[in-house]
């Protein structure tokens, strides 16, 4: 399968919610160059608060958890499924991908460290994600499709 996903994940706990902090992480980029690697490939980069926001990146052949994002090849298409909420039901969705087109999804969600210790870290998820054959620069561009699951925001353009 020819697809390449870059996952950047920036997470912080509530001393990053208010000014400067979220400042700091708000400033964090969505996309950064691809490493050289043959398809299909995972670009991870995270970025956190306790490290002051430096990317930390890795790379792997294998693609994302199936938790997160799923692929299937179907009538020369990518389809890219994710979860997404209609009304108060989760259930998943999915979009076509065409050669060469781009797709990025953002989400956020939070969570506790351990039932002893509450501390929520708080995660912003992004997936830039191609179809076909890549420069290492594809995902610094507009991408072709964008969903955006954060609460509050229009969902797809």
């Amino acid at each position: 399968m020819d697809v390449s996903v870059q996952w950047v994940r920036t997470s912080w706990t509530k001393r990053s919610r208010g000014a400067p902090g979220a400042v700091r992480r708000n400033a964090c980029p969505l996309a950064f160059p691809l490493p050289d690697a043959p398809q299909p490939f995972l670009h991870g980069v995270t970025m956190t608060e306790w490290e002051d926001f430096r990317p930390r990146f890795r790379s792997s052949g294998e693609l994302p958890p199936t938790r997160w994002v799923t692929f299937g090849e179907r009538d020369g298409l990518l389809v890219v499924g994710f979860p997404g909420v209609t009304g108060s039901r989760p259930r998943w969705r999915s979009l076509p991908l065409r050669r060469r087109q781009t797709l990025r999804l953002r989400t956020t969600w939070a969570e506790s460290v351990s039932y002893y210790n509450p501390t929520r870290i708080y995660h912003h998820d992004t997936f830039n994600i191609a179809y076909g054959p890549v420069s290492a620069e594809v995902f610094l561009r507009p991408p072709s499709r964008e969903v955006d699951l954060r609460p509050g925001r229009p969902a797809s353009r």
